[in-house]
């Protein structure tokens, strides 16, 4: 199957469509599978290469039926950065929205960074640079965390095993330009990412942010949505992870209690 726009399917069609092609046998096969387990999956109508079931599943859920990245341009070829590309399934997703897009994309993780490279070539994508850099405040070497999902992350002061050293890029030396769409999930470094890019963050027209806040640390929505504010975004906050009564118990899964996802745009 070929799908050149989604923009034009109904949110009924989209499920449809990956029913067809993940439903029922793969992805009830996929659900079967011990965690962190690489395999090969049918996806549409390619061959991809996961290193996870339960976030392969969340994530179809999240990008494909969801839909949390779909946005509109007026442009063919919009260009859109892509951090904490994980295996792909983003980029998949914004190839199909806009199948002349130029994508920039970074993923940490080395071990998921090979799926991701084999995933984009599978599809034999135009115009996607990959970047094997965890997206920082400046160019470094850094401790991550390597959970081997999706929760890869720099080191937080509560991880000490799974830790790799890693390559950092300074993002702000990417937005020098006009930027389509940013998405930044970075499980925890968005909030430093983003005050060192104030000044350039207005180049970008929309952009989708995943907030994370880990228990041992200060809560800092707050500064993103003020950085944000000040440079004329309009914004909507969905719930992604919150404590059903946060009076009474907040579970801490990866030492996280609390993640919102935030979406900027300009009118």
């Amino acid at each position: 199957m070929r799908v050149e726009t989604l923009l034009d399917l109904s949110p009924r069609k989209i499920i449809e469509i990956i029913r067809r092609y993940v439903y029922p046998t793969e992805l009830q096969r996929v659900a079967k599978m011990n965690r962190y387990t690489p395999a090969m999956v049918k996806f549409l109508d390619k061959k991809i290469h996961i290193v996870d079931s339960v976030s392969y599943i969340g994530m179809i859920d999240e990008i494909f039926i969801r839909r949390n990245y779909e946005f509109k341009s007026p442009k063919e070829s919009p260009k859109i950065i892509d951090v904490g590309a994980n295996i792909g399934l983003s980029i998949i997703f914004f190839k199909q929205l806009y199948p002349k897009s130029i994508i920039t994309a970074f993923e940490a993780d080395p071990i998921i960074f090979r799926a991701l490279e084999k995933n984009i070539a599978s599809f034999n994508f135009e115009d996607v640079v990959l970047y094997e850099r965890a997206a920082w405040k400046e160019n470094t070497t850094l401790e991550f965390f390597s959970e081997g999902s999706w929760s890869g992350r720099i080191k937080k002061g509560l991880d000490d095993k799974s830790l790799i050293k890693v390559q950092t890029v300074r993002l702000r030396d990417f937005l020098n330009e006009e930027i389509d769409f940013l998405k930044l999930d970075v499980e925890g470094a968005e909030t430093e990412i983003l005050k060192d890019c104030a000044d350039v963050i207005g180049n970008v027209k929309n952009i989708f942010v995943e907030y994370h806040h880990y228990y041992s640390e200060p809560q800092t929505l707050h500064d993103i949505l003020k950085i944000l504010a000040e440079n004329g975004f309009d914004y909507h906050i969905k719930e992604s992870f919150v404590a059903k009564h946060p009076f009474i118990e907040r579970p801490k899964p990866a030492g996280m209690d609390f993640q919102v996802d935030i979406f900027a745009f300009k009118n």
